[in-house]
């Protein structure tokens, strides 16, 4: 479950994501959940909203990001087809985020026709 949250200390807006009350007994949604902890905490780059805090206790946790206002990708159709780079970009990008959802590693090579 994802809201937009103010961070009592800053003012600021931020995401906050918590599993799902109903599949907390699931061993794997928990355990995805436990992997995008884990790999919020090693990202780090300025197109990657940062995690701000995150916290795990048992079945209990949360974490905090990086709230970057915008169009969201549901509201994006109304507005007629995406431009191929944006296209491109965004099935590149889910295709890691599922790599990295799943455990597999995968390298992104480029190269041009002689």
């Amino acid at each position: 479950m994802t809201f937009v949250a103010v961070d009592s200390t800053t003012g600021q807006s931020v995401l906050l994501k918590l599993p799902d009350p109903n599949q907390l007994a699931d061993a794997a949604t928990f355990g995805r959940f436990r992997r995008e902890l884990a790999i919020g905490r090693r990202l780090n780059h300025p197109a990657v909203p940062r995690l701000i805090a995150a916290r795990e206790e048992g079945r209990q946790a949360y974490l905090a990001q990086e709230f970057v206002a915008g169009e969201s990708l549901s509201e994006r159709p109304e507005r007629g087809p995406l431009p191929a780079a944006a296209s491109v970009a965004i099935a590149v990008f889910g295709s890691a985020l599922a790599c990295m959802n799943t455990g597999v590693r995968v390298t992104y090579a480029m190269g041009r026709d002689s």
